[in-house]
Parts: C-alpha cells; structure tokens; sequence
C-alpha cells in the first residue's frame, strides 16, 4: 500500500506487516493529496507543490516528474491493458481532467465538462472510459479517447 501524507512523506506498507513502513521518503515540497497505483510496479504521487511523480517501487526518487499548472486534487490510472502502462487522469481545481502518459511521460490531453462547477473531487477509470465527480455534486463521464490538446 501507498500513503502520502501532510509533510510531504510517502510511506510504502507490505500488507504482510501493516506494523511498520517498509519505506519512508520525502519527495514532495508539500502536502500529498493523493496516491494511486498504475501498475504493481508503479505509482504515482500528487502534491500541493502541484507536482506529480511517478516511482517504481523500491526507488525513492521519481522517474519522471510531471509539473501541473493547477492544484490537483484526485488522481488515477485508466488501464490500457497488456503490458502498457496505464494513462494517469488527474482531477483539478479547475474542474478538468489532465491525462498523462505515463510511459512517455507526456501530457495527453484534457477532459472538460461545461456542467462542472467546482474542483474535480473524485475520479474513476475504467479501460477507454473516465468518470468525475465534483464538489457541487456533478458527475460526468468521457471516452478517454475524446482528451483534447
């Protein structure tokens, strides 16, 4: 399991031994505000340094950092299947969602809803699919393949 927390730290646990951190580090120059996992090799981080990273697990310096110009408050992988490694979506304050590709470490294009009124809260992926959820209550879902930019 992954954890992040207010100084910044994230904390890997073996769900084997819940009693002890089977690593500590700290990447983020603020809070973490979410964790996910891409794959059972990687996971991601998203901070209120509005910076995501990228790990594999057992290193403690990200692969690839990637720079977002807002707050981000939800991230998650959408599945791609195979031996692909998933695309990262990420929930803002502005009510969109940024996608990444995470393999390539590039942006891949955004989601955006006229119906959202306040910050994206809550993310869901499924393979070619991503729902959001907002502050105000406002669902909507997308083919990720519509991502623009």
């Amino acid at each position: 399991a992954v954890a992040g927390v207010a100084d910044g730290c994230v904390v890997l646990y073996d769900l084997r031994d819940m009693a002890r951190a089977a690593s500590r580090f700290f990447p983020h120059s603020a809070s973490i505000v979410s964790c996910c996992w891409l794959d059972s090799r990687h996971y991601v981080t998203a901070g209120l340094d509005e910076q995501l990273m990228l790990f594999s697990v057992g290193q403690d310096t990200p692969e690839v950092t990637f720079p977002m110009p807002t707050k981000i408050n939800a991230i998650v992988g959408l599945p791609v299947g195979g031996e692909a490694m998933a695309v990262l979506c990420c929930g803002t304050d502005e009510g969109t969602v940024v996608m990444f590709d995470a393999a390539q470490g590039r942006l891949k294009g955004t989601l955006r809803s006229s119906e959202f009124l306040g910050c994206i809260t809550r993310l869901s992926a499924r393979p070619g699919i991503v729902c959001a959820g907002d502050s105000c209550g406002t669902v909507a879902t997308w083919l990720a393949s519509s991502a623009t930019g």
